[in-house]
């Protein structure tokens, strides 16, 4: 008789346990932290608080269809990411990908596309067309940027790194830099909003799609988590460019 309690209250224990690791596990999945920066129009913080912007809408689109409650947090760019790779943060977007990122994080499927192009005053002998454009431009793009990544990887005379496209605007303006690098559709805004269209000629360079990038930690922690995320933006993206 002790034996068949004994049996009873161990199965007993164990239902709780399972019930307890589902609850914390259905907790856990309920919810996501995501670092970001001041990208628009990609992601854009309104004085309020709350969010807006083409990456923003892919995002919040899968994380409403799996049930999830996203937390934004905004932060230095390059922090965000050092803290998700230390898996003391769930993610970060919006990110276009380099090696240095798939190696320490997850990256999503596709968020938003995003063009590079090259910027340079009109009235500036110096273009991305010339032969000794490498060599001789100085250029810059903003801080814990992949394009600021990849200007150093490919040799180019970098000379400015601050921390967001309008003070690259501004270096550009004042002639320290002859060309910087930056997202076609921030810098469209930047253009608009400052009247500048008189001023400044792009040159396309590269197309860099964006995604999310998220903590190794918060992926094995959500098996299938990736699959689906990834199913709800391939959705809402063909939804979106269909229209």
């Amino acid at each position: 008789m002790k034996k068949i309690n004994l049996v009873r209250t161990a199965i007993i224990l164990s239902s709780l346990l399972f019930f307890q690791i589902t609850a914390v596990a259905a907790i856990q999945r309920d919810s996501i932290r995501l670092f970001v920066h001041d990208f628009c129009p990609y992601i854009c913080q309104n004085p309020d608080g709350s969010f807006v912007g083409s990456a923003f809408d892919s995002v919040k689109y899968a994380c409403d269809k799996m049930g999830i409650h996203m937390t934004l947090i905004r932060i230095p760019w390059k922090r965000g990411q050092l803290l998700v790779y230390r898996g003391e943060g769930d993610g970060f977007f919006a990110a276009s990908r380099n090696n240095y990122r798939d190696n320490n994080a997850v990256r999503s499927t596709t968020i938003a596309r995003q063009t590079w192009c090259w910027y340079t005053l009109k009235s500036s002998p110096i273009t991305p067309a010339s032969p000794d454009f490498k060599e001789v431009a100085k250029v810059g793009a903003f801080h814990g940027s992949n394009m600021l990544n990849w200007i150093k990887k490919e040799h180019f005379r970098v000379v400015g790194n601050p921390k967001t496209t309008e003070s690259l605007v501004k270096m550009l303006l004042m002639k320290r830099l002859d060309a910087i690098l930056a997202s076609s559709q921030v810098m469209e805004k930047i253009i608009e909003r400052d009247k500048l269209a008189d001023r400044v000629n792009c040159s396309v360079y590269r197309d860099k799609p964006l995604k999310v990038y998220f903590s190794k930690k918060y992926i094995k922690e959500h098996p299938g988590f990736l699959e689906e995320f990834n199913m709800h933006v391939d959705n809402y993206m063909k939804q979106k460019f269909s229209e």
